[in-house]
């Protein structure tokens, strides 16, 4: 089953002609394996370029812009945030990144998989986030988990016109509990499942927009 969340709406690119002696070597911090971010950016001809803050850093070419900083889980990928799930952290006067991250974050952005004989949807769980004890984001006049049911109901509609089976997780203002979401999605075998959510930055805030994309956290991974 694929998974996606809607709302208001992360390589090892080691050259495989690279010797061994220019490869990044992988050491060990707080229990967890590290890149060398440096050797990691000149094996994949990577210009590496520090800010004068002496805090941030960019990996640059001609197509490609990485930008770190320095005990921070933030970084972008050509000018799209993605969250790391550990910090980059300092090493001498280098840097160094997770290998979890560099394997389950970088690579999957910078060379997507691409499946040859993707797999046929036939049946969708729609997911409308919250519902009843759990109103989701709230203001004097609106409740989120009203209008997730809403908008569930109508996309409802639009799929079955395309001759989809469409599973709702609730149909009414009831709380269920995030695991019998997935469980009932699972037993009416569902190819994709689909959250639906309104999201908020908060009264007077505007800086947020786009597209919000949440992973699954890498298996022993904090965040």
């Amino acid at each position: 089953m694929n998974w996606i969340a809607i709302g208001q709406c992360c390589a090892f690119l080691v050259c495989a002609s690279a010797s061994a002696s220019n490869k990044p070597t992988i050491s060990q911090s707080a229990s967890r394996p590290y890149l060398d971010l440096a050797a990691w950016a000149r094996t994949n001809s990577l210009r590496m370029v520090w800010e004068t803050n002496g805090r941030d850093l960019m990996l640059t070419n001609r197509s490609l812009r990485l930008a770190f900083a320095l005990n921070s889980r933030l970084a972008e990928v050509n000018g799209v945030k993605a969250w790391l799930s550990y910090p980059v952290i300092p090493r001498g006067t280098n840097a160094a990144i997770s290998l979890l991250d560099v394997q389950t974050l970088i690579r999957p952005i910078l060379t997507p998989v691409r499946y040859q004989a993707p797999r046929q949807v036939r049946v969708v769980a729609l997911d409308p986030g919250h519902g009843g004890k759990d109103k989701g984001y709230e203001t004097p006049n609106y409740q989120e988990k009203t209008h997730t049911l809403l908008l569930a109901r109508r996309i409802r509609s639009l799929l079955e016109a395309a001759d989809l089976k469409v599973v709702l997780t609730r149909s009414s203002d009831t709380y269920v509990d995030l695991d019998d979401r997935v469980a009932l999605a699972k037993r009416q075998r569902a190819d994709l499942f689909v959250s639906l959510h309104y999201n908020s930055s908060g009264n007077g805030r505007a800086e947020a927009k786009g597209v919000e994309t949440y992973c699954v956290t890498p298996a022993g991974a904090t965040y």
